[in-house]
């Protein structure tokens, strides 16, 4: 049979991910359902680098999606089911999420088919700054959207015991504060929450004061100063489960060429990168990227990378 694992032709390059990551990404995409519409790898940057993670993207549809469960794990039933009321035309998860993410963490020793974390992007509709009570009715809503999908992927027992977090998290948002993605951190072992919220960044600090992470929004502020020091803006990533936080991700992004070589300069300079890797970044379609410090002052970078489906020019076999 012929091999047509999306991934199988790509020339991706040894500085950023190794062979064995390879291998093992592979063997991931030929065992899993074929449903996605781009893909991507999430890639270890400086120390860490050779850790290389799968990930898989899917649009809306306007017809049903299913996804026949690859393994007997209940996790998969509860995306298929997930997907079915995605498909809803009826649905607040069909009107609020444009597509989805799966995520495959690959440096996990697991069967052939690991269960992936699953990651809804949320679609804001505009408001007008000057009638609060229309943000605070879409906020309410973005509350129950993040509920009924993540209710679907973890179960209402996995849900239960952080529901009133990720409330708290939404309703604290600032004017202008987004959700912008949620996951269900399935493929994990202390499977919980994971909201990416975006928010000007002079609220960021009072925003995670809330929280008790006063300690964590001096580190982020720093970040920030040091890599996007012209941003007016922050998208930070919270992990929530019965507590929120203390881990903190920062994801930055850029909208032009010139752009992305400012930042992966400075990446360089502050060592979140080799030069070698800064290089090879600079050739492919960069996503984002995500700083993620500690207070222990450890810190990780990671680049993700995303591909169409069909690409000639990367070599893609479909």
């Amino acid at each position: 049979m012929e091999d047509t694992s999306p991934v199988r032709a790509l020339p991706i390059p040894g500085v950023l991910v190794s062979r064995p990551a390879l291998q093992r990404i592979v063997a991931i995409a030929r065992a899993i359902p074929d449903i996605g519409d781009s893909f991507g790898f999430e890639c270890r940057l400086g120390p860490a680098a050779g850790v290389v993670d799968l990930g898989i993207a899917l649009r809306r549809r306007a017809r049903v999606l299913r996804v026949d469960a690859p393994a007997p794990d209940p996790a998969w039933r509860r995306f298929s089911m997930f997907c079915r009321a995605w498909s809803d035309p009826t649905s607040l998860l069909h009107s609020w999420i444009p597509f989805v993410f799966l995520e495959f963490d690959a440096d996990v020793p697991s069967d052939p088919i690991p269960v992936p974390s699953v990651f809804v992007s949320l679609d804001w509709p505009i408001v007008d700054p000057a009638e609060p009570e229309a943000e605070q009715g879409v906020r309410s809503l973005t509350t129950a959207v993040v509920h009924d999908a993540l209710y679907l992927l973890l179960g209402p027992n996995g849900l239960a015991p952080f529901a009133a977090n990720l409330g708290a998290c939404i309703d604290a948002l600032p004017d202008s504060g987004r959700v912008l993605h949620a996951g269900a951190m399935l493929g994990r072992s202390a499977c919980g929450a994971r909201l990416s919220i975006a928010m000007p960044r002079a609220a960021q600090v009072g925003y995670l004061e809330r929280f008790g992470l006063g300690r964590s929004a001096g580190i982020v502020e720093s970040v920030m100063a040091t890599l996007a020091p012209t941003d007016d803006r922050v998208h930070l990533e919270l992990d929530v489960t019965e507590t929120i936080g203390p881990r903190i991700g920062v994801v930055l992004a850029c909208d032009r060429p010139e752009g992305w070589a400012e930042l992966l300069a400075r990446l360089d300079a502050e060592r979140f990168c080799t030069a070698d890797e800064r290089a090879e970044l600079m050739r492919w379609p960069i996503s984002h990227l995500k700083i993620t410090p500690a207070p222990s002052g450890m810190r990780e970078a990671k680049a993700y990378l995303n591909l169409p489906r069909s690409s000639d020019e990367n070599g893609l076999s479909r």
